[in-house]
């Protein structure tokens, strides 16, 4: 990767403290920044140029050729949420939250919480039939759903226990 070049004198002076700040002041805080040789960033010296981002949080990075901009889009799911609140007792499981059956398809966010005083086996499936493994959810422990793209959700009884599950 190119090094950038400074030159004495190149850099902008900081303010001495109790200085006001004005206007101008803040383009201070970026210059120079990233910039490499004042040449385009390129595949053969593995240059990487500044992101950037827009007002809904899509992202842009060039690495190397500029005509290969990577952009990361932030899209919104557009879907409402589905809940499941209840008391999990060895009678009741185990227990099998259906999300794709009550909505037509897959969660891609939310969260499980176990809320009660015991435990349960908390298992994911993303085709309604195989489930991964097992892991133990212990009283006031949340899980992330983000990414894990949820058809269904099994919870086993390990001891009575509330739990409370979004998704989305």
């Amino acid at each position: 990767m190119a090094n950038p070049v400074f030159h004495e004198g190149a850099l902008p002076r900081r303010k001495q403290p109790a200085l006001p700040i004005e206007e101008h002041d803040s383009a201070l805080l970026v210059q120079n920044v990233g910039i490499h040789n004042t040449v385009p960033p390129n595949l053969a010296d593995g240059d990487v140029a500044l992101p950037q981002l827009d007002d809904l949080g899509n992202l842009k990075v060039v690495i190397g050729d500029p005509t290969q901009a990577i952009q990361i889009s932030f899209t919104p799911i557009e879907e409402v949420n589905k809940s499941y609140e209840g008391t999990l007792t060895t009678g009741i499981s185990p227990l099998i939250l259906d999300f794709f059956a009550d909505t037509g398809r897959n969660a891609l966010d939310g969260w499980i919480t176990c809320d009660g005083i015991g435990s349960m086996l908390v298992e994911f499936s993303r085709d309604g039939v195989t489930y991964g493994d097992p892991w133990t959810m212990k009283a006031g422990e949340n899980t992330q759903l983000r990414n894990f793209d949820v058809s269904r959700i099994r919870l086993t009884w390990v001891a009575d226990t509330d739990y409370r599950i979004v998704m989305i």
